[in-house]
């Protein structure tokens, strides 16, 4: 939480030079809560756990590749857009999981 403001200049950084179909950016703790996004999300994405139920996040901690979600509508997008999540574990040093990059 204390380094959210870098994480989230760098999210929205990288969010700008990629291609346009891409919504938004996030980093999701083990729990499933947001840690950063590159776009501003409703009050529901910020809350404790927000994505821990989400399909694609059991998925990735246990597969820990490249996740293709479900396409559905946004829950965190203010227009509620339809998506599909690609997602992808992060593993430390030591090689446990230790939280979740999506787009």
């Amino acid at each position: 939480p204390a380094l959210r403001a870098q994480n989230e200049e760098v999210l929205r950084q990288t969010l700008d030079r990629s291609p346009s179909p891409i919504a938004n950016l996030f980093l999701l703790d083990t729990a499933g809560t947001l840690v950063a996004t590159a776009r501003t999300v409703g009050p529901s994405g910020d809350s404790v756990r927000a994505f821990a139920n989400r399909g694609y996040f059991a998925i990735v901690k246990r597969e820990r590749g490249l996740v293709v979600g479900e396409i559905r509508r946004s829950a965190v997008l203010a227009d509620r857009p339809w998506v599909i999540v690609l997602a992808r574990a992060i593993i430390d040093r030591d090689g446990r999981f230790s939280g979740v990059v999506s787009m």
